[in-house]
């Protein structure tokens, strides 16, 4: 291949990288104005936001990288000031809210990944990777094709992200999730790798306590996923202990008002036949009483 023809083949790599990420971002922001409450002054959130994604293209278009791992900093950079600047939150709300939506997409983008290939052999389609085993590299096409997947079904599936957010995500304890989601993005999204591109050799120190960082959160995470398990399934029992006894209480009353009610009537009827001179009735009334009783 000439040098013309491949410099020409890294250009619409680079263009298509860039077109997948710039959908990815506008995933996030549409996510963003969907979820979160916006500020007073701030008017269709959504199309405020794409300005922010102009960045991506300013850094594209003067450095010609849409892959590196700097690519990446600047890339959740940009989506994270999206939602700091237009939208009013608390902290961990806003912070589990962006981190959500990332591992959302992340995983779809994964999934969808490992399909392609078995996609491509089911269409009887060849596919060019010799070069790089997961992404197809050497034909633009393929390329498209392995970015477009993801792409379409993260559309498909963001109505299903805002419901599972809105109806389930929004009441866990987000600090969780937010260091389950921080363990797996450092050590899967190549951030990292940022260090060793502008530090050399020395920079891979920081990709092994990134790295051990992310362990470390992921386990902490889960722990604490176990200690908040038992807490629930402690407070669970104590509610329903504490039901019974409600309840307990509750039918004791109720046989202390009817106790109450009939003796009330008994002590009537005994008055009604005092008051009529009828005391041998009365006597009589009250043996057949304290018998019942």
């Amino acid at each position: 291949m000439s040098p013309t023809l491949t410099a020409s083949a890294s250009q619409l790599n680079t263009l298509i990288y860039l077109f997948a990420h710039l959908c990815y971002a506008a995933s996030m922001v549409f996510f963003f104005s969907r979820t979160l409450t916006t500020r007073f002054s701030v008017k269709r959130p959504f199309l405020r936001s794409l300005p922010f994604l102009g960045i991506l293209l300013l850094y594209t278009g003067f450095t010609g990288d849409a892959q590196s791992p700097f690519f990446k900093v600047i890339f959740y950079c940009t989506s994270l000031a999206a939602s700091i600047f237009l939208y009013k939150a608390r902290f961990w709300r806003r912070l589990g809210n962006y981190f959500f939506i990332v591992i959302c997409l992340g995983i779809v983008e994964f999934v969808m990944g490992l399909l392609y290939y078995p996609l491509m052999f089911l269409l009887q389609q060849e596919v060019h990777s010799a070069a790089d085993p997961v992404v197809p590299k050497d034909d633009p096409v393929d390329l498209l094709i392995f970015i477009g997947l993801p792409i379409v079904m993260q559309i498909l599936l963001m109505p299903f992200f805002i419901r599972l957010w809105q109806t389930v995500v929004q009441y866990i304890n987000l600090k969780i999730l937010i260091q389950l989601v921080l363990a797996t993005s450092l050590s899967g999204s190549g951030v990292l790798y940022v260090f060793p591109q502008f530090m050399g050799k020395i920079g891979w120190i920081f990709v092994f306590l990134g790295t051990l960082l992310s362990i470390l959160l992921f386990f902490r995470g889960i722990h604490q996923i176990r200690m908040s398990f038992h807490l629930h399934q402690k407070e669970k029992e104590m509610f329903y202990k504490n039901l019974d006894n409600y309840k307990a209480v509750k039918e004791r009353n109720l046989h202390l008002r009817r106790q109450s009610h009939d003796i009330a009537g008994h002590l009537q009827t005994i008055s009604y036949l005092l008051t009529e001179g009828k005391t041998v009735e009365a006597q009589k009334y009250i043996r057949e009483l304290l018998k019942i009783l």
